[in-house]
């Protein structure tokens, strides 16, 4: 497909989404690298290729480039939202930029602001406060912070945990 013809990232976003869900890192940084624009966007989602490239690294491996990344997306995304307060897209960019660096807080509320923007309630499980909640102790490890290693597991053990249960009781260990 022609660049030219990729309006706002489209195809680019979807190569990259595609190669991340399919564990290729590889191929999800060269659709970063590729990208002609310098983000994505649609109607719900926006995503600066620095953060997609922050993304790409993480998975790959690369912690050093991964953070150098982030802090270019950080700062970009902090002028975005200053110019546009209203924009629930940018704010969810900013969240996501925010975990990968670690910053749990500010990850939480800047996913907070994008809800309030849309309208949308703040999501509770088990009557649990986000902005108190303290992950399980596979999950607190810096190595962990944001990487993607099995997602669906990383689920099942905050939910046993959130419940009160021992998740390692679960996985026989």
């Amino acid at each position: 497909l022609p660049p030219e013809w990729d309006s706002q990232g489209a195809v680019a976003w979807a190569r990259f989404t595609v190669a991340r869900l399919q564990r290729r890192p590889a191929e999800a940084l060269a659709a970063v690298m590729a990208m002609r624009d310098t983000a994505t966007e649609t109607n719900v989602s926006y995503r600066p290729r620095a953060l997609l490239r922050a993304l790409a690294y993480a998975a790959t491996g690369d912690r050093a480039r991964a953070r150098a990344h982030f802090l270019v997306a950080h700062a970009e995304l902090e002028r975005d939202v200053a110019a546009r307060p209203r924009a629930a897209r940018h704010f969810a960019a900013l969240g996501l930029t925010y975990a990968g660096l670690g910053d749990r807080k500010r990850a939480l509320a800047a996913a907070d602001s994008a809800l309030a923007i849309i309208g949308a309630p703040v999501p509770t499980l088990f009557g649990l406060d986000a902005a108190t909640y303290r992950p399980h102790d596979l999950h607190v490890s810096e190595e962990r912070v944001y990487l993607e290693t099995n997602c669906y597991m990383d689920v099942i053990i905050e939910l046993l945990h959130a419940r009160g249960d021992e998740p390692l009781a679960a996985m026989g260990s």
